[in-house]
């Protein structure tokens, strides 16, 4: 269930600070008043996005259950709108916005990030400050649902980076091992890329020593839009 990914990381966050407070091979494991970053890669981009604030409409959401062409009205598929708006509404019936931010998460990473068909111009919602990594050639999540996405989040963007020749499995090995990857740049130069960008995108938002100094890694298969 779409909606039972953001829960999942809140709950398993509060779980790791009360074992970090406890004795315990956890003790002393993290500083809940540090809170955390979110990263998601696809899928794990929706995820990203609703725990930083963004919004689903319920509205929205009722004009899909409503077009039998869209598979909304399928009760085998637990993702359907229609189901979505029905267990939604049992926990909240005065609510017309599905929002299930968590205050405590301070930067958002965005791997090539799918809206879940589920977010639209709710995304502009989003309040952390985000870094985006997308690829060229993806097949899955196509560049022209991540340039929406980039212009719904706005200014938040702090940086936003291209991979040339690239699909939508480069940030994951094991994706590609399974699955297959479209394009010519190597799993090595992307991932490497990745980490790198990551690290350097997080020391800049926790300001650790001279992190005003650390640039971005340039690369001949990257494209900084941002």
């Amino acid at each position: 269930m779409m909606l039972a990914r953001p829960v999942d990381i809140m709950e398993s966050f509060d779980w790791l600070s009360q074992k970090s407070q406890n004795r315990g091979y956890l003790n002393g494991c993290i500083n809940p008043d540090d809170g955390y970053a979110m990263s998601g890669q696809s899928t794990g981009g929706f995820t990203s996005m609703m725990i930083s604030g963004a919004e689903i409409f319920l509205s929205d959401l009722q004009d899909d259950c409503n077009d039998t062409s869209s598979g909304g009205l399928d009760e085998i598929n637990i993702g359907s709108s229609c189901e979505i708006i029905e267990l939604w509404q049992d926990q909240n019936p005065n609510e017309s916005v599905i929002k299930m931010q968590d205050d405590r998460v301070w930067a958002t990473i965005l791997l090539a990030p799918w809206n879940g068909s589920l977010l639209g111009a709710g995304i502009s919602s989003v309040v952390s400050d985000i870094l985006i990594i997308a690829s060229d050639i993806d097949e899955t999540v196509s560049l022209s649902e991540v340039n929406k996405t980039q212009e719904l989040l706005g200014e938040n963007v702090i940086h936003s980076a291209l991979l040339i020749d690239a699909g939508h499995y480069h940030y994951v090995p094991l994706g590609c091992a399974i699955r297959g990857c479209v394009g010519n740049l190597s799993i090595d130069e992307a991932t490497n890329f990745t980490n790198l960008t990551i690290l350097t995108f997080l020391a800049q938002m926790l300001d650790w020593p001279y992190a005003n100094n650390y640039e971005m890694p340039e690369r001949s298969y990257v494209a900084w839009r941002i």
